[in-house]
């Protein structure tokens, strides 16, 4: 898989935790909130930590849901542009 990409997208030398990076990213540069971004990225600890990590169990699906449908609409948009297949 990471080699078909590299030569869809005649890159090399990284690995496929930039793609979380290169997502996480943008879904702040996208105005996600921080916690809801490291839900999608199932991050244990992070913005929401000590007390607030152990009584707050909410899994934030439907933020999850609308952060990735944003990420894929940004995909698409570049997609669309570059014309070339992701």
């Amino acid at each position: 898989m990471l080699r078909r990409i590299s030569e869809n997208s005649g890159t090399s030398g990284w690995r496929l935790h930039d793609l979380r990076r290169t997502a996480a990213t943008n879904m702040a540069k996208s105005r996600i909130p921080p916690h809801v971004v490291e839900k999608v990225l199932n991050h244990v600890s992070g913005t929401i930590s000590g007390v607030a990590a152990v009584y707050n169990r909410y899994g934030y699906d439907a933020e999850k849901r609308e952060a990735l449908t944003k990420w894929g609409d940004f995909l698409e948009e570049l997609q669309d542009r570059s014309g070339d297949a992701i």
